[in-house]
């Protein structure tokens, strides 16, 4: 047999499974939304991969989120991660809380928050609902480790703000000043009150929309990043990421995969909005995905 086709033999299955699970994973709309202020944040959210709802079809944009949901929802909207950090042993959320199994689904997200300096209680409850105070400290935190920005030195008057905790008052302000928070009608910001998903989605897509705008960025930036998922034993789903970007114009295409010896390369090519053509502003992640043998060690290059 010759090697392409062998080549063709081990590709045609994952292809099917390619089209299995992007037809899986069209995005269907939220049923509960309608009304809701932060609809539009929430949609945008979904489509980028950013959250999910309660079930396929429900966010319950008015429920409380807890103090699990919310990690998760900063650490994956403002994409930290350990990227930086040599470790000498694998770090486990039990070295840094008292109430985070190491086998939760958020226990991965609790150790990125915490080596990203994000102000989280040794004692904080996964499960019980976070406080506004808490999730605007976490979230101001979490957008310091994304760029250096200017603020503009003014003090917004928070009618209840003799209610916010010590330490939480920065945050608040620095939020409110970059329109990443809003007062209520009466100035009032409930800092105690638990808040809501749809309140904490809104606020996550505006940061999100503050870095694209006021990052320093370099125009010819070409960084790529790549992850992996395990689809089973023997196929892992990987994900190219250019990062995200103020408009759909902006596109990462995967271009072919090379098999050499146990070797898998992904090529992938970087495509600019076209001259001429109207793009909708909406932030978009530029990226791509495709399906290759577990059996393989995968590397990427750009395409010439």
């Amino acid at each position: 047999m010759s090697k392409f086709r062998k080549l063709n033999k081990l590709l045609f299955p994952l292809l099917l499974i390619a089209l299995v699970f992007a037809s899986a994973g069209s995005a269907l709309a939220f049923d509960d939304l309608a009304g809701n202020p932060a609809k539009e944040a929430i949609e945008q959210l979904k489509q980028e991969g950013v959250v999910s709802g309660i079930d396929a079809r429900s966010f319950k944009p008015n429920d409380a989120m807890t103090n699990a949901q919310a990690v998760h929802l900063i650490v994956k909207g403002m994409n930290l991660n350990l990227h930086a950090i040599k470790f000498v042993k694998q770090p486990l959320a039990s070295d840094y809380f008292t109430n985070v199994p190491n086998d939760a689904w958020y226990a991965e997200s609790f150790i990125v928050a915490q080596l990203n300096s994000l102000p989280l209680p040794e004692d904080i409850d996964p499960n019980k609902p976070i406080s506004r105070e808490l999730f605007a400290g976490l979230l101001y935190h979490a957008l310091l480790k994304t760029g250096d920005y200017a603020f503009i030195e003014l003090f917004v008057n928070v009618k209840d703000g003799d209610e916010v905790s010590e330490g939480h008052m920065e945050s608040i302000q620095k939020l409110l000043i970059a329109k990443i928070a809003k007062l209520d009608e009466n100035g009032i910001f409930y800092p105690q009150k638990a808040i809501t998903r749809g309140d904490a989605a809104a606020m996550l897509h505006a940061a999100m929309l503050f870095v694209n705008e006021h990052s320093v960025k370099q125009p010819n930036d070409e960084t790529v990043t790549v992850t992996d998922e395990k689809v089973n034993e023997e196929v892992t789903k990987y994900t190219l990421s250019w990062g995200i970007k103020p408009n759909p114009g902006y596109r990462l295409t995967i271009d072919g995969i090379q098999f050499i010896g146990d070797e898998a390369v992904i090529s992938y090519s970087l495509h600019l909005p076209e001259e001429g053509h109207s793009y909708i502003q909406v932030l978009t992640e530029a990226k791509a995905s495709t399906y290759v043998s577990s059996a393989y060690h995968v590397t990427i290059k750009k395409s010439n």
